[in-house]
């Protein structure tokens, strides 16, 4: 029995690491269910299917603030509204936008 390729475990391990970020800490933080479902799917591009990770083991995203413009991965919880794809661009919201009361 051969052993599964390695780019199969990498992608195994991100989905789970990322399930278990999104349930928790995603849920606290008002994550959005697309960044949700970004991290659970294993950071796969929800329009072009494309397997999203640097070889650092951190998302390969664009994360964009409020006015669009492009900002570090360290703001990215201060500062961070959207994600996007640097493949083919596609955009998302990183948290639900906060209710009024």
């Amino acid at each position: 029995m051969s052993a599964p390729p390695l780019n199969s475990l990498l992608r195994l391990y991100v989905a789970l690491t990322g399930s278990i970020h999104a349930y928790t800490i995603g849920l606290l933080s008002g994550y959005t269910a697309e960044h949700r479902r970004f991290l659970t799917s294993g950071f796969i591009c929800g329009a072009c299917r494309e397997f999203l990770i640097k070889k650092t083991m951190v998302a390969d995203v664009v994360i964009l603030d409020s006015g669009g413009g492009a900002i570090p991965m360290l703001q990215a919880r201060a500062r961070g509204k959207y994600f996007a794809c640097p493949k083919c661009g596609h955009r998302w919201e990183f948290r639900r936008k906060k209710q009024s009361q």
